[in-house]
């Protein structure tokens, strides 16, 4: 664990400590993630390319009393919840009641604190890491050996049957499975993972928070998804091709498939999005191994582009910041990272500009977009979900 994760995890612990009078029995900590490129493509068996970045959701957990889940999340204060008869209500417990429910912990009640540097609703997958934490922490407390890989999909679980919210498997694995320094090339139709090297000579990663927050249970997103489900079952259907037929086609292909299924022009656009974003994600990763920061660029520059005009994730103000970062000196390019709808983007930039660029990013996020807006370099991607005990 590495030292801004143990220190988030000792200041959760005293905090328990302050609320609940004795010091947790389990802590599980997960990062947050960005994803370098590959967007919309994993819930339909495409490819992505995530990395773990050192922002942290820290969960801590200890035997309570009475009928009730006792939680205290130093982000959104106070709450309990039924230690039974969980349902999901609507509010921001459903996370960690979810989670308690799939680790079989329903009826044994629990005190809960919630401590986090991860903000949420920011598109660096606050949901999946506060899943990921609480899963690999509560088989901590029970005593039961646990693996990251298992701790994701039962995260996804929770996500896809309890929450409800139509997501892939990206977010889950990338906050539980993350290593350092490196990205993950994820094969979404089996799991099949590569390491892959993230960091290009001389340059810097940042991570920007636009301060546009969305949510995925509702709005644009969901209905992004059922769209393009939709379509692919029509072609599916027409042509008898395999479900994941978008991962191997080009865009000319689908052109021709949903001509012969007869898809109206939006769910065309966004089969023609995840058709070539899978192709990027192979040209990112070779591009990240050959050092070739203009291409990564060039890569992040037209996936942002794809995002914003097939497959409609984008917002004009997010356009307006990546069109203002592309033309400041030392930036390589910028794109919109995760679902979309507000959240954050990525940018490479010169590490010798990396400063004045983060400078004249935030200065226009906050004048232009939100005053919660933030702008963070990152040094070095994080490893993945870890557990402790006092």
């Amino acid at each position: 664990m590495n030292e801004a994760a143990v220190e988030l995890v000792e200041v959760a612990a005293q905090r328990f400590r302050q609320e609940y009078g004795s010091l947790p029995a389990a802590v599980g900590c997960a990062p947050g993630r960005v994803n370098l490129i590959g967007e919309h493509t994993d819930y339909s068996g495409g490819y992505v390319l995530p990395a773990a970045i050192p922002f942290y959701t820290v969960v801590a957990a200890g035997p309570g009393r009475g009928d009730d889940n006792r939680l205290f999340s130093t982000t959104f204060g106070r709450t309990t919840f039924p230690a039974k008869a969980i349902t999901r209500r609507g509010t921001f417990d459903d996370y960690l009641a979810g989670a308690v429910k799939e680790a079989g912990l329903s009826g044994c009640p629990l005190d809960l604190l919630v401590h986090n540097t991860l903000p949420p609703q920011a598109g660096l997958s606050s949901s999946a890491s506060l899943l990921v934490a609480a899963l690999a922490g509560f088989s901590e407390l029970q005593g039961r050996p646990w693996e990251p890989m298992a701790v994701a999909l039962a995260a996804r679980r929770v996500e896809n049957e309890f929450i409800e919210v139509p997501c892939g498997f990206m977010d889950q694995f990338a906050v539980a499975c993350g290593r350092e320094d490196r990205a993950l090339l994820l094969d979404c139709r089996d799991n099949r993972f590569l390491e892959v090297q993230a960091a290009i000579p001389g340059h810097r990663w940042l991570v920007v928070y636009s301060g546009l927050r969305r949510e995925l249970a509702s709005g644009g997103y969901k209905a992004r998804v059922v769209a393009l489900k939709g379509a692919v079952d029509k072609v599916v259907n027409k042509t008898g091709m395999a479900p994941d037929f978008l991962r191997c086609h080009s865009q000319d292909d689908v052109a021709e498939l949903a001509l012969s299924a007869s898809l109206p022009a939006m769910e065309t656009d966004l089969m023609r999005h995840v058709c070539a974003e899978n192709a990027r994600v192979h040209l990112m990763r070779h591009a990240l191994e050959q050092g070739d920061a203009q291409a990564v660029g060039v890569l992040l520059q037209l996936g942002h582009r794809s995002l914003s005009r097939l497959f409609g994730v984008s917002t004009p103000q997010l356009d307006a910041l990546v069109h203002y970062a592309a033309a400041l000196p030392g930036v390589a390019g910028m794109r919109l990272t995760g679902a979309g709808m507000g959240g954050s983007l990525i940018a490479l930039v010169l590490d010798e500009r990396a400063d004045e660029a983060a400078q004249r990013i935030l200065a226009f996020v906050q004048e232009n977009l939100s005053p919660d807006g933030s702008v963070h370099p990152i040094d070095r991607f994080s490893g993945g979900v870890e557990t402790w005990r006092p």
